[in-house]
């Protein structure tokens, strides 16, 4: 019942879908403003800017967006990575955890070879 079934297409299928996601989620990201823009925004944007164009609105769009990367590279990155840093520091819990199961997987191994070179 408990038994994996090895079908690798499938998890080649998955990996290059997740490697896609990026792109696909830039396609939809533009098709939603562009939907947005004609739809929804269209009327309230002629009444107050009429010289929008939607080319202006997109470019909006990725101006929005690069400050937004920017924003994430400058702050947000550094930030995430001082926190992953500081869990793995000399005192951490999870770097004593990691240090006793490498030793165990190391004795075990030890034990292993020697169980080997007698027989």
């Amino acid at each position: 019942m408990f038994k994996q079934h090895r079908l690798p297409f499938i998890g080649g299928l998955k990996d290059v879908l997740a490697h896609t996601a990026f792109w696909i989620s830039i396609v939809n990201f533009s098709l939603i403003g562009v939907t947005a823009y004609n739809t929804t925004l269209r009327a309230y944007l002629i009444e107050y800017t009429p010289w929008l164009k939607i080319w202006m609105f997109l470019g909006v769009l990725v101006v929005i967006v690069g400050v937004m990367m920017f924003l994430e590279y400058k702050f947000i990155m550094p930030s995430y990575y001082s926190f992953r840093e500081r869990q793995y520091t000399n005192d951490s819990d999870i770097r004593k955890l990691l240090v006793e199961i490498l030793k165990k997987l190391d004795e075990g191994v030890k034990n292993e070879d020697r169980n080997n070179s007698t027989s």
